[in-house]
């Protein structure tokens, strides 16, 4: 792993700032999308013709943290002794009688011991602004962030999924094959980001009218050797005109069969993909997309299960990626690719281990689950839902900071409108406080993280 963590990219405070001031984005015409096979497919079986779709996209809305009223304390000033006041009240002048002088001095004592406790009360309740910041504090640390993917129009995403669910995302997926050569909505992305949606675009090498392993499909050695560089600058000028934040997932799940830049694919060579990476990444920010932020997507089961395809292996390097990937899916029972099988799985079971793998290959940065859904047969979906819920809740999976959901019935049931019972879970889960962060939250996680891989600031001389 650490053999492929010396590149010469670009500084990642600069990649994942801002570009540069005074460039309007400009409407580059419609982007259409290609969906993709899911994981675990079986090698050798047939690739179904694509569908087209147009962009997707979304906003979140989160509630205001809550506030508390502050508590003020005052200790009253002691006011002149009456000639008529008790003995009590007498304790407070000097000329009392020894029992009186004892009396005082517990009086005194008991009167302090009250006053401390009314400061400590004061001390420790919070106040309206202290309350504010707590809570923003103990968030940012908790908050997770919503990610949806319907084969839909862009128009129809955030009506649709609030009526749905009664929540809209923080980011929209969609994909994008090389072969149709697309241009990039830059213009639409961007009206999408003035409504708080962060943008999040698989960017897929291939021409889905081939096999995976067609003699004429797109080959990662192709890609090195520059063959589609003046796609891949266009492609990147136009990511720069966005003028905002934008997700790139490029040559995901590779550690599987089913696409043609897998490892197993390409001579089962990992350093060829890694090239490859690089050099998609370093023509994109050389055309000015700084604002791009690199999604490095790997499956959460390698096929085949061989050790040249350990994603570890197939790790670019930090330098390259801001964000770490795991797609994976609960098949149920009886998939296309195995009718007579049983994949029903737990989300724990499909996302513990290779939960813990994102974190040991890249320890400092975030990570996210680029695509998930779940099947209806061989299991209950809702309870399904209902216990990822409480998975991501749990604390287990910390830097595990977005969930992308396929909301998009297809090879399986995966919508979360598939049953009433799923789609009362679906709204149950999105509905949850943690789960309200939002795309303007959600652009900023990359960076919190590379803030936080900076070496320690020396002190300053005396």
């Amino acid at each position: 792993m650490s053999a492929h963590q010396d590149g010469f990219a670009q500084p990642r405070h600069l990649r994942l700032g801002m570009p540069p001031s005074g460039s309007a984005p400009t409407y580059l015409g419609p982007i259409f999308c290609r969906s993709a096979p899911r994981n675990f497919r079986r090698r050798g079986r047939r690739v179904r013709k694509e569908v087209s779709y147009p962009l997707i996209v979304g906003s979140l809305r989160r509630r205001p943290p809550p506030t508390a009223d502050g508590v003020a304390c005052r200790v009253r000033g002691s006011e002149p002794i009456a000639p008529d006041a008790s003995a009590t009240d007498r304790v407070k002048s000097y000329g009392g009688q020894m029992k009186r002088r004892i009396e005082f001095g517990s009086l005194r004592m008991a009167t302090i011991l009250a006053v401390g406790l009314l400061l400590c009360a004061a001390l420790t309740v919070p106040t309206a602004g202290t309350a504010s910041a707590e809570a923003s504090a103990g968030r940012a640390d908790t908050t997770k962030y919503l990610g949806v993917f319907r084969q839909t129009s862009p128009a129809e995403i955030p009506s649709g999924t609030e009526s749905r669910y009664g929540a809209t995302p923080a980011s929209v997926l969609w994909f994008d094959s090389w072969a149709t050569g697309n241009a990039f909505d830059a213009a639409g992305a961007r009206d999408l980001w003035d409504q708080g949606v962060m943008m999040h675009y698989t960017w897929e090498p291939w021409n889905t009218e081939l096999s995976a392993t067609d003699p004429d499909q797109i080959h990662l050695q192709d890609i090195i050797d520059g063959e589609w560089d003046s796609y891949i600058k266009a492609r990147g000028a136009e990511f720069a005109s966005v003028g905002a934040p934008i997700m790139v997932r490029w040559g995901h799940e590779f550690n599987g069969d089913w696409y043609p830049w897998g490892i197993v694919n390409n001579n089962s060579d990992p350093d060829l993909y890694i090239k490859a990476y690089r050099h998609v990444h370093d023509l994109v920010v050389a055309a000015g997309a700084t604002n791009v932020q690199w999604i490095w997507c790997f499956n959460n089961g390698s096929s085949p299960d061989a050790s040249f395809n350990d994603p570890a292996r197939s790790y670019p390097g930090d330098a390259y990626v801001d964000w770490v990937g795991i797609d994976g899916y609960n098949w149920g029972h009886g998939p296309s690719w195995d009718p007579d099988g049983d994949h029903w799985t737990s989300f724990e079971s499909m996302f513990t281990g290779a939960y813990a793998k994102a974190r040991a290959i890249a320890p400092t940065r975030p990570v996210m689950i680029g695509e998930i859904g779940s099947s209806e047969d061989g299991g209950d979906k809702a309870q399904w839902i209902n216990d990822m819920s409480a998975d991501l809740r749990s604390g287990r999976y910390p830097d595990l900071k977005m969930t992308v959901y396929f909301d998009q019935d297809k090879e399986e049931k995966w919508s979360g409108t598939s049953s009433p019972a799923a789609q009362a879970a679906f709204t149950s889960w999105v509905s949850q406080p943690y789960m309200q962060g939002t795309g303007k939250e959600l652009a900023e996680v990359a960076a919190q993280y590379s803030e936080k891989t900076k070496p320690p600031r020396r002190p300053a001389n005396p």
